[in-house]
């Protein structure tokens, strides 16, 4: 057995929302920049909020606001309201998702 490694019978439980699995809407705009990042979120392992961001003006550049809930080493929640990220940490483009309102 590796030295500290984290016995994966104890789950964490962490509380999250539901609606921000993916599964639980439906896509207007599904993530398409690189597989890795399509299978981050059919994982269930990045989460996306209703919430949108970017210019009203410009109805192109709404998106989704994506985020996910990192843990340190001791198995805790680095951040409770998640972590957001703007841009593919495989591809680097930027994430351009958008989902329909809950």
């Amino acid at each position: 057995m590796l030295e500290n490694a984290v016995d994966m019978e104890k789950k964490v439980r962490i509380r999250y929302k539901l609606d921000h699995v993916t599964g639980n809407f439906e896509w207007l705009k599904a993530p398409s920049c690189c597989e890795q990042l399509q299978n981050l979120f059919n994982d269930k392992a990045a989460f996306t909020s209703w919430f949108v961001d970017g210019d009203p003006e410009k109805p192109e550049s709404l998106h989704s606001i994506v985020y996910l809930l990192p843990l340190t080493a001791e198995g805790d929640i680095v951040a409770p309201n998640g972590v957001a990220f703007s841009y593919c940490p495989f591809c680097g483009k930027k994430v351009n998702v958008r989902r329909k309102a809950a």
